[in-house]
């Protein structure tokens, strides 16, 4: 058994031999310290207001007052009928997601779900062209086939295409 000791001096630590922080404490505080820098990074910059596809297209085709009050309507059209085709295609996908959960192979229903998707899909590319003749309708001749010119290569999204700039040789 040790023995006590009653001397009140040698129940002191010396601060000299406590153990020092660990090169590991010093990093979990770094990077907790820039995990906190980078969200609040990310929360600025994504309530940062995006700009609207009529703001592009007035300020790139000089757009008049009018121009540019004719196209925010039709913006507004075609936002809400987009709206709807993509939650046509999203329930479409959540149920071929289910589906998939209890089918083994390609089934009536995986096929019936496959078409709704399709169809959606087609639905938006439809009101999408519609939308850019009603803007073309509202622009004069020389903005017009600049404007063709200007959204005629964002038509092809797959980057291995020829037609695609990122991949052409």
């Amino acid at each position: 058994m040790k023995e006590q000791s009653n001397t009140p001096e040698e129940g002191l630590v010396d601060l000299n031999q406590r153990s020092k922080p660990t090169m590991k404490k010093y990093w979990i505080i770094a990077l907790i310290i820039v995990g906190l820098g980078v969200a609040g990074s990310a929360a600025l910059w994504m309530c940062q207001p995006t700009p609207c596809a009529s703001d592009w297209l007035a300020k790139e085709m000089q757009l008049t007052l009018a121009q540019q009050t004719q196209l925010a309507s039709l913006d507004k059209e075609f936002s809400s009928k987009c709206d709807s085709h993509c939650a046509d295609l999203c329930a479409a996908r959540m149920a071929l997601g289910e589906e998939l959960q209890r089918a083994n192979s390609i089934t009536p229903k995986v096929e019936e779900l496959l078409g709704k998707m399709q169809a959606a899909q087609a639905a938006s590319e439809r009101e999408t062209v519609r939308h850019l003749f009603c803007i073309k309708s509202i622009l004069t001749p020389e903005q017009q086939r600049r404007y063709i010119g200007l959204i005629a290569g964002k038509f092809c999204a797959c980057p291995k295409c020829p037609h695609h700039p990122a991949g052409r040789p």
